[in-house]
């Protein structure tokens, strides 16, 4: 504190409005509107997931395109997760080979045939086709 009133006055005034238009001020601005406008847009992302679009007046071929255009990214989207699957089981696979530990190579062959052995017997043609 300072023996001049206005130098005191002019010191606390400085405290008070240094954080508001200094550069901590500007920095508190910006991450304020980052803040609203992320606010925003998971807002308009959430109202864009719920909301249904009315097809009234929209032809019934234009539907079943989009309807079967929907069915095969699904079937895509499937195999891509088969594919990925069976890559990792190779590599995994692979790693263990390299290591030269035959054993370890025998038990993963085995386990993996067993595995696979019952997946594919519980998903079987000629089961019930309940899980």
């Amino acid at each position: 504190m300072s023996t001049n009133s206005l130098e005191s006055f002019h010191s606390e005034l400085k405290k008070i409005t240094s954080s508001l238009h200094g550069l901590i001020g500007a920095v508190h601005g910006i991450v304020n509107i980052d803040c609203k406008k992320r606010s925003k847009a998971e807002s308009a992302s959430f109202d864009f997931r719920i909301k249904k679009v009315s097809t009234y007046g929209v032809d019934d071929d234009i539907l079943k395109k989009y309807v079967q255009t929907e069915q095969q990214k699904g079937a895509e989207s499937q195999k891509i997760a088969v594919g990925e699957l069976t890559k990792r089981m190779c590599d995994r696979y692979w790693h263990v080979e390299e290591m030269g530990d035959v054993e370890r190579m025998q038990s993963f062959i085995s386990m993996l045939e067993a595995f696979v052995d019952l997946i594919i017997s519980r998903f079987d043609n000629n089961s019930s086709g309940k899980t």
